[in-house]
């Protein structure tokens, strides 16, 4: 027994360094996407009473109220741990068997072999399991990116959709109070001989309509809420915070278009590619087949001891693993190929969305700079005219109504532009991280 103790002892010796340092790459240079395991129990905490939901609040509350994020976190764990493990040898396998025993027989007899087997590659594939499983885990940390770029580009959608019907409504219900003074007023000149019955159906079917339009734009805004909160997981109907932002700058489309493989969408096709590529070296690696060492110790029948070794692997006669081989060299082509398409049609988008939001930027500029100073100057001028006598209410009140008609007007170029800006956002945020790493 002290034989078999020191032939395990010196075969585990062998085995051991090799195994340890099959997965020293990976310790040596720590990547940057190796991250501790997220945290999948977190929950958003109650919306306090009272309080307004800034946008700020409404990410951090999208980003952990989020399935699809947390399913990408959970994904993104699994090859961790996967990761961790990549690269080492094989397991061994110990047996323990008795050959050349008589049967039938009154008594055990025959030889006792006791000893391991360890699978050998002699073709490097530990550290190309390694590379892999680390290109992996490198691509869905950039899909985890992507869609947490993507949530946020959608929550900013939403917030804006929501906080202009928010502020639309308190105009609405300026014009329904201005129709219902025209239609009041109305009625009392053709009670008084001075006006026709025509011009009273006009401003009832003003006041009606725009009461109807008061009722479209809150269920409009409700839906907008709700769309809104059930994103970020927030039972309450909380008012928004009113800040659309106050200067917004047309960003450097050259500039973005340099920074186009920061991209999440085209590094994450990037990064698939190199997954491609890693496998097709890893499958032509395994045309070469694994090699299997096997020691035992044996003591035999009459009592001696002796050694037993041998080395086994595989006859590639069937073809599988050059077929495995080119099919692997087939796929990251199209990996490849496909990486190039994400980035052909990223360019094309970027400068759509760069176009739109110039002309959304264009837009609210010609309100603040134009047409809201026009009206504010001619809604000054008549209201002050009727404190001193010279117009009557009637000719105000459709001053009024054009002074509101346009913010609404205003308030819609807004929720263009802001929209507009939370399609380009997520893409100006990237490139902003890339430029300080």
């Amino acid at each position: 027994m002290t034989s078999l103790k020191i032939l395990l002892a010196l075969f585990l010796l062998n085995i051991l360094p090799l195994s340890c340092s099959s997965a020293t790459p990976s310790m040596s240079k720590p990547s940057p996407y190796w991250t501790s395991p997220p945290d999948l129990s977190a929950e958003a905490v109650p919306f306090p009473v009272g309080a307004e939901l800034s946008l700020k609040e409404a990410l951090q509350r999208a980003r952990a109220h989020s399935p699809r994020l947390r399913a990408a976190q959970a994904q993104l764990q699994a090859q961790s741990e996967r990761t961790g493990v990549s690269g080492r040898l094989a397991d061994p396998e110990f047996s323990i068997r008795l050959e050349d025993s008589p049967f039938p027989s009154s008594g055990l007899g025959g030889d006792t072999l006791t000893g391991i087997r360890q699978p050998f590659s002699i073709s490097g594939q530990q550290g190309k399991q390694l590379a892999v499983a680390t290109a992996r885990l490198h691509t869905l940390q950039l899909r985890h990116d992507r869609l947490a770029m993507e949530l946020e580009g959608e929550i900013r959608g939403l917030f804006a959709t929501a906080l202009t019907l928010q502020r639309a409504r308190t105009i609405q219900s300026n014009l329904v109070e201005i129709a219902h003074a025209m239609d009041v007023l109305m009625h009392a000149r053709v009670a008084a001989g001075d006006g026709v019955l025509a011009d009273l159906t006009k401003t009832t079917d003003l006041l009606v309509r725009r009461k109807a339009q008061q009722q479209e734009m809150l269920q409009n805004h409700e839906l907008a809420k709700m769309a809104l909160f059930s994103k970020i997981g927030v039972s309450e109907t909380p008012r928004l915070q009113e800040k659309l932002g106050d200067v917004l700058q047309l960003p450097d489309l050259r500039n973005l278009l340099d920074q186009i493989q920061a991209l999440p969408i085209v590094a994450e096709a990037q990064a698939q590619a190199q997954v491609a590529r890693l496998t097709a070296i890893l499958a032509e690696s395994k045309r070469i087949p694994t090699v299997n060492l096997e020691l035992f110790y044996r003591q035999k029948d009459e009592g001696s001891n002796a050694l037993d070794a041998g080395i086994l692997f595989a006859l590639p006669l069937s073809g599988r693993t050059a077929a495995e081989h080119q099919a692997a060299k087939a796929e990251a082509d199209a990996a490849a190929h496909q990486g190039r398409l994400r980035q052909q049609e990223a360019l094309v988008e970027l400068k759509r969305r760069h176009a739109t939001l110039a002309r959304a930027l264009e837009e609210v500029n010609r309100y603040q700079s134009k047409l809201i100073p026009s009206g504010n100057l001619r809604r000054t001028t008549i209201e002050a005219k009727l404190q001193v006598g010279d117009v009557s209410l009637a000719e105000v009140l459709p001053i009024r109504e054009e002074a509101a008609l346009l913010e609404l007007a205003h308030l819609d170029a807004w929720h263009q532009l802001m929209s507009a800006w939370a399609e380009l956002s997520r893409i100006m945020n990237t490139v902003e991280s890339n430029s300080r790493g």
